[in-house]
């Protein structure tokens, strides 16, 4: 893990989790960029800031673009107002006053060394900041990705998961780039769950009291959601895509061509297209008990 990584997010509560994991992997966290979907860009950006507090980490908060593309934006209506239920943390860090898009392009002229990127929202920016300078995306290593449902219902049409829903040309034309792209499909992500009583694994009462007072009603949303699946649990989405970065070893992938329609609007269908060169490598398992392991070792080193 030599490379610098940004994490592009619009923090709630699985975000929360992502992101102090990967501070407690002592990941080279170069800053973090804050978007619109969980909530307004605004929420998103004061959330980031709260979660680095949490953890006194003072990495760098950029604000990025607020709205996709082409479509409408759509909010989470699971995620309440703001994202973190009505739970506040004070907070000493602030936000730099620099827009992320001109940052990211600045970094990536000057850097000598190649950049991973993981996205724990729709893909907007990333795919701004290539369309309009290609040149720079030889300097990201990786690029992961947190989309897409494969094998089972999607969860805002018929065809379509919701982070693609948000903005499908984006995702569209960053699949259209030769990247070493990773996408993590959300039911993969579903193999991992924690429950309330798993936060007691972490030492650190106030990390842990913390992290409960802010996944509670997030678990009771899922073990109460009857639309998607009858679960238990709390899925945490956005956690696998940093430990992915730290141990691959506990996935598996192969590498697929995934198609994004964008024409048909409200649809955005994306599928697996057969027989066509291969634009990502396509997680299909993850070792859910060494995830779960690897996450409360980590909280207590």
């Amino acid at each position: 893990m030599n490379n610098k990584i940004i994490i592009d997010t619009d923090p709630w509560v699985d975000d929360a989790l992502a992101i102090m994991y990967a501070i407690k992997s002592w990941c080279k966290i170069d800053w973090i960029t804050t978007v619109f979907w969980n909530s307004d860009i605004e929420n998103t950006t004061k959330n980031s800031l709260k979660i680095l507090s949490l953890i006194n980490s003072d990495i760098s908060v950029y604000k990025w673009i607020s709205n996709p593309i082409k479509v409408n934006k759509t909010f989470a209506v699971s995620h309440w107002d703001w994202g973190f239920w009505g739970v506040d943390f004070l907070t000493n860090n602030t936000i730099e006053k620099i827009d992320a898009v001109t940052y990211l392009v600045s970094t990536l002229e000057k850097t000598e060394d190649k950049i991973s990127i993981i996205c724990l929202w729709p893909v907007t920016n990333i795919a701004k900041v290539i369309t309009l300078r290609p040149d720079l995306t030889k300097k990201i290593d990786e690029l992961i990705i947190l989309w897409w449902v494969i094998w089972e219902k999607w969860n805002i049409t018929d065809y379509a998961e919701f982070n693609v829903y948000n903005d499908p040309d984006a995702l569209k034309i960053v699949l259209s780039f030769e990247l070493n792209i990773y996408l993590i499909p959300i039911n993969i992500c579903r193999k991992v769950f924690f429950t309330i009583e798993d936060f007691n694994n972490i030492n650190n009462k106030n990390i842990s009291n913390s992290i409960k007072s802010i996944t509670n009603q997030y678990i009771n949303y899922y073990q109460n959601n009857k639309l998607f699946g009858d679960f238990k649990w709390g899925v945490m989405y956005d956690l696998l895509a940093t430990t992915f970065f730290t141990n691959k070893e506990l996935f598996l992938w192969e590498p697929t061509f995934i198609n994004v329609v964008t024409k048909w609007i409200n649809i955005w269908e994306t599928f697996v297209q057969k027989k066509l060169k291969w634009n990502c490598n396509l997680i299909n398992y993850v070792d859910d008990i060494a995830i779960k392991k690897l996450f409360f070792n980590t909280m207590n080193l």
